[in-house]
């Protein structure tokens, strides 16, 4: 069965690809006007990084949308509480994983400046986000997934907020005078 599932995933992957018409465009910290974040929301610690970059983003005048996958199959009484982000969960996917739900997939069709997959997990449901979505520039870590990202940004560390210090240098020098990143810190 795992085999078979797997076999759904890659073509469901590679379909998603085909039929993408992204354009790629490598847009600096000053061009960027609207982000979408993904990640696996595995506790409280990795929503807290995500939760500082999206506010550092938002600081500077960007549209911030973030998706968090949740792998149970429905929310506990916990995380219901929880506010300032879309939840998904195994329930909002079919058997092989691919995200079934229409906020899902209109998240996907939204033309980000920005998609961000904010963590270092591996997860089939944001690996399919991000092949499928329409943004200008898909940044993630060096993982599993990162066939699927533009930008790759190579961490000596599993240091979320190393990660996202990274990517904010990045994109500040990413087709910049030097003029335009003198006053960029994300702490």
């Amino acid at each position: 069965m795992s085999s078979l599932k797997s076999l759904f995933q890659n073509i469901a992957i590679k379909n998603a690809i085909k039929k993408n018409p992204r354009k790629k465009s490598f847009k600096n910290l000053e061009q960027i006007k609207h982000v979408g974040i993904i990640f696996e929301r595995t506790g409280d610690d990795v929503a807290a990084h995500v939760a500082k970059l999206a506010k550092f983003l938002h600081e500077r005048q960007m549209q911030i949308d973030v998706f968090a996958f949740v792998n149970l199959k429905k929310p506990t009484q916990e995380l219901e509480q929880k506010k300032g982000l879309t939840l998904f969960y195994k329930r909002d996917l079919n058997w092989f994983g691919k995200p079934k739900t229409e906020e899902i997939i209109a998240f996907t069709q939204k033309k980000f400046d920005l998609l961000i997959k904010a963590d270092f997990s591996v997860s089939y449901p944001l690996a399919y986000i991000c092949a499928s979505s329409g943004a200008s520039l898909i940044a993630g870590s060096n993982d599993d997934n990162k066939a699927f990202y533009d930008l790759i940004i190579e961490g000596k560390t599993d240091n979320p907020n190393d990660f996202h210090q990274q990517l904010i240098h990045y994109l500040s020098v990413i087709n910049s005078t030097e003029s335009t990143n003198k006053n960029v810190t994300y702490a």
